[in-house]
């Protein structure tokens, strides 16, 4: 095979794996995490046993699909907080059947399918769904069958805390020869005892499936009206009829913006900084207002009056909004500047719209410090994954609660991709881009990894040359260094 089909084949197989990863995690808090978890110690185990890299790549693979499977199964079995019946494990067992029947189709997995069907045989016989013992199970299956049983049982699940890794090693070597290879057992044993940072990593993912569960919580207590969302700071609605309204001039946008004595003083201010000021100082809302235009004065008030969402009294989550609103900031240029390189009519809409994309976080931020205790210590990455998981679709219903234009919404919703496609709102692909620019700037959540901005969707569809990215890069970093403290 050519190194081009090799690759060509490699980038195939990334973006199933990525498809058929949101369809498992989707199912469940647990599933995906603890299938990469498998995965990972499968291989690390069968670099241990010293098996060839070709049966190493396909025990990964079959680990991290092995219960694709279970998104057919009943969510009430998954998550039953008691022991199963024997209809509901009669159920269960169709698991690796159901992952058979997804994945042969795909001919990629042709000698991964094998150890995905069998990972439930037992080494007597008694195992599902063919009964098969000893070598008759193929030893990516047998591999399989003991690091995910060790995992499930050091894991805490609905119905039970978890095992120490001392009884779950236990466990093993009492059901040696009837559930597990003798042979494997006692090398996995081996294994586990020289890598201690597995029970370690199990109880992170704990942590994290706790914060997703708070925040999933937070999500449906929003549905049902029981959490009110924040209401639109009054001043940027106001400025959003005036605009709105046709007959409207800048002296009656002047007038209303001075009626607000704090607002006016702050908006001066900004005004007289370098990002914005020209030859001559400004003085009054009026020259403003005239001087720089209706939109871009509106930009500026709606980052003013925003800044107060990004506030927080808890000493916890106050580097966390400081960060989060650098980074809206940052977006908000990059979009801005994005959208002037590319002749769009109205670059301040595209600064508003960066500015908002992640207004679905402050929002999960605040409803979070109300639920937990002030003197709870909490992992802040667990937070920020699982704020991640669903900022989107709580910023899209904020902002139509706002009664901001329907695309500002799609953009809070869409703007993380991954995927786009030629009928994706340009707006949407503007937004993605100055999202990760504002990460390669620095302007990103904690120790978030760096997006490659070669590599995204968004700039292909764009057709984007590099001189246009760098331009912008310089620009947003330029203007970031003098306005990060100027709201």
């Amino acid at each position: 095979m050519s190194k081009q089909s090799k690759s060509s084949t490699k980038k195939l197989l990334s973006e199933i794996l990525r498809m058929l990863s949101t369809m498992i995690d989707q199912k469940g808090e647990y599933i995906w995490g603890h299938a990469e978890r498998v995965a990972g110690n499968c291989v690390k185990f069968a670099k241990q046993l010293d098996l060839p890299k070709g049966e190493t790549d396909r025990i990964y693979l079959a680990a991290l699909l092995h219960d694709i499977g279970m998104i057919y199964i009943p969510p009430d079995i998954i998550h039953k907080p008691d022991k199963l019946s024997d209809k509901e494990m009669d159920v269960i067992r169709q698991h690796p059947l159901i992952a058979e029947k997804i994945l042969a189709p795909i001919s990629v997995f042709k000698e991964v399918v094998p150890i995905i069907r069998h990972h439930h045989e037992f080494y007597d016989g008694s195992g599902y769904p063919d009964g098969l013992q000893k070598d008759e199970i193929p030893i990516g299956s047998r591999i399989l069958c003991l690091i995910d049983s060790y995992e499930a049982m050091i894991a805490p699940r609905a119905h039970r805390p978890p095992m120490s890794s001392e009884a779950a090693l236990g466990f093993i070597t009492e059901h040696v020869r009837k559930r597990f290879d003798p042979v494997l057992s006692r090398s996995f044993r081996d294994f586990i005892k020289s890598t201690p940072s597995i029970p370690a990593e199990i109880e992170k993912e704990h942590t994290t499936i706790e914060m997703r569960n708070a925040i999933r919580d937070i999500v449906q207590k929003l549905k049902h009206g029981e959490i009110e969302m924040p209401v639109l700071p009054k001043v940027i609605g106001e400025i959003q009829r005036v605009i709105n309204d046709p007959h409207s001039t800048s002296d009656d946008l002047s007038r209303l913006i001075e009626r607000d004595a704090v607002v006016s003083v702050k908006m001066i201010t900004v005004c007289n900084s370098s990002v914005y000021r020209g030859a001559e100082a400004f003085t009054t809302v009026r020259q403003a207002v005239t001087r720089l235009g209706i939109t871009q004065v509106n930009s500026i008030i709606t980052a003013l009056a925003s800044r107060n969402l990004y506030r927080t009294n808890n000493k916890k989550f106050r580097k966390m909004m400081e960060q989060l609103w650098l980074h809206s900031l940052a977006t908000a240029y990059a979009a801005r500047a994005l959208g002037r390189k590319l002749g769009s009519d109205d670059p301040e809409r595209l600064f508003l719209m960066g500015l908002l994309h992640d207004i679905g976080m402050t929002l999960l931020i605040k409803a979070l410090e109300e639920m937990l205790h002030p003197d709870e210590e909490h992992d802040l990455k667990s937070v920020i994954k699982a704020i991640k998981e669903f900022h989107t679709s709580v910023g899209a219903a904020l902002l139509d609660r706002w009664k901001f234009p329907k695309d500002f919404a799609r953009v809070a919703e869409q703007h993380e991709g991954p995927h786009f496609f030629e009928t994706t709102l340009n707006d949407v692909l503007i937004v993605n881009i100055a999202n990760t620019l504002a990460g390669t700037l620095g302007y990103r959540m904690f120790d978030d990894e760096e997006q490659d901005l070669w590599q995204l969707e968004s700039i292909q569809l764009l057709k984007m040359k590099p001189d246009i990215v760098f331009g912008v890069t310089e620009t947003t970093e330029e203007i970031m260094k003098e306005s990060a403290g100027v709201f």
